[in-house]
């Protein structure tokens, strides 16, 4: 186990190994020379430096710093310094400077020689136009009536169009167009005798089942009845509860959420927004989410009253009714066809009352529904 210890002059704590126990060492931060302590701690002092007059190198400068400021004494011979010897001075070539480069003469390219370009002969009679018309028959035809140079002009008649082969291109073009006509025609007839040929089939089967008093439904579906885009759907309550003495008090705060039974997303409104104690903010988002599916909610006022108004989008409704003051008494949860609507639907009632009615709307009147939580 090394020596711990710490310097005497800056404290720097330090640590050597035990063989070096008593001996002078120098201090490896400030430099200055200290004793190891013994191993059981004590610590010799340090003796004053003395100095070795038998040193003959010592004596010799002890001597020379005596002589500093005094007379040389007679009889001694001074040794004299040896001159410096002079420097010799080092030549420097001159350069020569560079002979100038002759010019290098380039010579130029021939000149090209212009190409004349013969314009085409214009046809005799008929002065060249700049713009040419953008109609391809105009064109197609002016081409049909070049004639070879020499020759007079004359009109072509159809024999020599027959021959050209811008009147090959013309036919074509005609041949195109007429028959696209045709075929255009032919549907258009064909969807009209398909078209009436159903409504008349439609029109007999419904004879039919007049005369023999059967309605056969053909489609597997359930049909929803069409509803009118303006119709309005207003429904509208009361809903009051019974206490435990019997006394038939206002259900102030109830909540009342109209849902469409042909909702067939997969989109889920969170229940949050319409318990007792939700906040303003939460409830709008979950009426927000509610309108977007095509219902609507509405709370019971001081007086018990609700009224929901909504665009009739479905013919199917659920109206669910939740108290705000009568608990149930048992294990109760939301049938499977309105929970469907909702994140967890077990939260939204938790321990209070609930009921849920149908309304099958066709439009007239507004819908009546009275609740009473006993």
């Amino acid at each position: 186990m090394p020596i711990k210890f710490r310097c005497e002059h800056c404290r720097q704590f330090l640590g050597i190994s035990r063989s070096k126990a008593g001996e002078l060492v120098d201090c490896p931060t400030c430099g200055r020379t200290l004793r190891v302590p013994q191993l059981d701690g004590t610590r010799e002092p340090i003796p004053d430096p003395k100095l070795d007059m038998q040193d003959s190198s010592l004596a010799g400068a002890l001597d020379a710093l005596a002589m500093i400021g005094r007379d040389q004494p007679a009889g001694v011979a001074v040794k004299e310094a040896k001159p410096i010897a002079p420097i010799k001075p080092v030549q420097v070539k001159t350069l020569e400077p560079l002979a100038t480069p002759e010019p290098i003469v380039i010579e130029a390219p021939p000149p090209v020689e212009p190409v004349s370009v013969s314009s085409p002969k214009n046809r005799p009679g008929k002065p060249a136009t700049a713009n040419k018309s953008s109609n391809p028959d105009a064109a197609l035809r002016e081409l049909a009536e070049i004639t070879p140079a020499g020759e007079p002009p004359q009109r072509p008649g159809v024999g020599q169009l027959e021959g050209s082969f811008a009147s090959k291109i013309l036919r074509s073009l005609h041949s195109r167009y007429v028959l696209g006509i045709l075929t255009s025609v032919a549907a258009i007839a064909l969807l009209v005798g398909y078209l009436a040929g159903r409504s008349g089939s439609d029109s007999n089967a419904s004879s039919a089942e007049k005369k023999s008093g059967k309605s056969e439904n053909r489609n597997p579906r359930k049909i929803v009845p069409h509803v009118p885009a303006n119709l309005k759907l207003v429904v509208q309550g009361t809903v009051h509860y019974k206490t435990p003495d019997g006394d038939r008090l206002v259900d102030a705060g109830a909540r009342i959420i109209l849902l469409p039974k042909n909702w067939k997303g997969n989109a889920r409104i969170s229940a949050a927004g319409f318990w007792a104690n939700a906040k303003e903010d939460d409830f709008r988002i979950s009426l927000a989410a509610l309108q977007q599916m095509g219902g609507d909610a509405d709370v019971a006022d001081k007086d018990g009253k609700f009224e929901i108004h909504l665009p009739a989008s479905a013919a199917n409704y659920h109206l669910l009714a939740i108290s705000a003051h009568r608990k149930h008494g048992g294990d109760e949860s939301l049938p499977k066809s309105v929970g469907k609507y909702f994140h967890e639907p077990d939260t939204l009632i938790r321990e209070l009352s609930f009921k849920v009615s149908g309304i099958n709307y066709k439009g007239g009147a507004p819908v009546s529904r009275h609740f009473d939580f006993e």
